[in-house]
């Protein structure tokens, strides 16, 4: 994650500290060790530069450009702690603008643009000494921070998310399952036709379910990051051999009988693989979505929203499921519709996806 501050000065000057994990800039973890002992030496400059030119500050709607002053280790740091992947050696810039603003017209925001290949979410802080004003938010890049004026509210730390504000989250969360996410939709009923115990499937489902909180969360910070056309590659693979394994049942054992299903259903290590990258999915929704304050209620509310939706259609498939297990003349033909569906609908969706990329 990567802190902001930045600050209005009574003169009208902007001074912007950065705490800033630069690992992805470096090719090594020697070359990042060797910066922190040369942080401002001349050589360095474009690279700091590069850095605040890809922050854009704006007044009013008119730039106000940024320039270098120093940089220090927010710490002190070993070189072990660079090679050490629970360590995330950050630097302290600072930056500030030459020409002062007016802080009676103060009218400020500010866009971490594309440009800005660092870690996110950013935690912004935005306050001005002449009017003693504070707000604060998380932004992801080429998200506009709301506009801080003299107007503004004084907010010492982030204001608790009322259950108002959180409803719409859970109802994206919902929607993206029912009706949005067909190619989740795909995979629960597979999962539900294999896993034909109704005590292995509520166990099954809750691996699922931790298993895709763990990678939203992962990747809502930041800390993977996957290309999402291999992400949907990956939830349409698991969809295509929850369909294979139907259609092997159906090959090895001609029928639709107990033991059968119980031999080609999913193991759990494979459930909580398939979790993880269904979460990878979801964390890209919500990115989308409009996310500033409590990030992590908002995340919360998301995701439950998501397990919600999941529980209620897992519910419905099974016992619809169920009832048809009770005619054996319908069954066999309808596992097998079932199992040819998964197989074929992510193979032909993934070429699609594939010509559509190229």
């Amino acid at each position: 994650m990567t802190e902001a501050a930045i600050r209005v000065e009574r003169d009208g000057l902007i001074n912007l500290s950065l705490d800033i994990d630069l690992s992805r800039s470096m090719a090594t973890t020697q070359d990042y060790f060797n910066l922190t002992s040369s942080l401002n030496q001349s050589q360095n400059l474009p690279l700091w530069q590069q850095i605040a030119d890809a922050i854009r500050v704006e007044n009013a709607g008119r730039r106000v450009p940024l320039f270098f002053v120093r940089a220090n280790p927010v710490k002190r740091y070993t070189l072990e702690d660079f090679s050490d992947p629970l360590v995330w050696p950050k630097l302290r810039l600072t930056f500030a603008s030459q020409e002062a603003i007016s802080t009676q017209d103060l009218s400020l925001d500010v866009i971490f643009t594309s440009d800005f290949f660092f870690e996110e979410p950013i935690a912004v802080a935005m306050t001005s000494e002449g009017h003693q004003r504070r707000i604060s938010r998380w932004l992801v890049t080429d998200q506009k921070s709301p506009v801080f004026s003299g107007e503004n509210r004084v907010i010492a730390n982030a204001e608790p998310a009322a259950l108002a504000n959180l409803l719409p989250m859970m109802r994206n969360g919902f929607g993206h399952v029912l009706p949005g996410g067909i190619d989740h939709l795909l995979f629960l009923v597979g999962l539900s036709a294999l896993i034909i115990s109704m005590k292995r499937l509520a166990a099954v489902s809750s691996l699922f379910v931790f298993a895709h909180c763990v990678s939203l969360v992962a990747s809502s910070y930041r800390v993977v990051e996957i290309d999402p056309l291999m992400i949907e590659l990956g939830i349409l693979g698991t969809i295509a051999w929850l369909g294979l394994r139907l259609l092997q049942v159906r090959k090895l054992s001609g029928h639709v009988g107990v033991q059968a299903f119980t031999r080609h259903a999913p193991g759990y290590g494979s459930v909580f693989a398939f979790g993880l990258i269904h979460g990878f999915g979801f964390s890209n929704a919500f990115l989308a979505l409009d996310v500033t304050d409590n990030l992590v209620i908002q995340l919360i509310a998301f995701n439950a929203g998501v397990e919600f939706a999941q529980i209620v259609f897992i519910a419905l498939t099974a016992i619809l499921l169920h009832r048809l297990r009770g005619h054996s003349e319908y069954s066999q033909t309808a596992y097998y519709s079932i199992g040819w569906l998964l197989t074929l609908t992510p193979l032909v969706w993934a070429g699609v996806l594939v010509m559509h990329a190229v």
